[in-house]
């Protein structure tokens, strides 16, 4: 399982916030994890085509962040191109999602009735590559 925002994932998290890292560690601590697997990184600076199935997970649990915006060379590891952070995240977890896994994401409301380019191209690309299942 991850959490590739914050680091609250079960076996592995990666995050950028150093406050993210910290409520992560403490609470890898409440249950007794002495040594958690948790990377201090910009998980969108990952090229996505380096993504192997080794790199895959099973279960993912995130909310990323909304409004958010990344730089040019970071929007170039992503095949839809867009600066807004849940958008790339989104393309993140589509291609970190072993097969047959599951996903609980929390996305911008906005998503489904968003007319850009971005949006379409991903609404597109769950029906295509997801077994989506439910939206709230």
């Amino acid at each position: 399982m991850t959490n590739p925002i914050s680091g609250h994932g079960n076996l592995y998290g990666e995050g950028e916030e150093e406050s993210s890292l910290c409520d992560c560690d403490h609470e890898y601590d409440l249950h007794g994890i002495d040594a958690p697997n948790i990377i201090h990184t910009n998980t969108l600076t990952e090229n996505l085509s380096d993504i192997q199935d080794k790199n895959r997970f099973d279960v993912i649990l995130a909310n990323p962040p909304f409004g958010g915006k990344e730089r040019k060379e970071v929007q170039q590891n992503f095949p839809i191109k867009t600066g807004e952070t849940a958008f790339l995240f989104l393309q993140h977890f589509i291609k970190i999602l072993r097969r047959g896994g599951k996903a609980a994401v929390v996305i911008k409301n906005t998503f489904l009735s968003n007319s850009d380019n971005a949006s379409r191209a991903l609404r597109q690309e769950l029906l295509k590559s997801c077994d989506l299942h439910t939206i709230l």
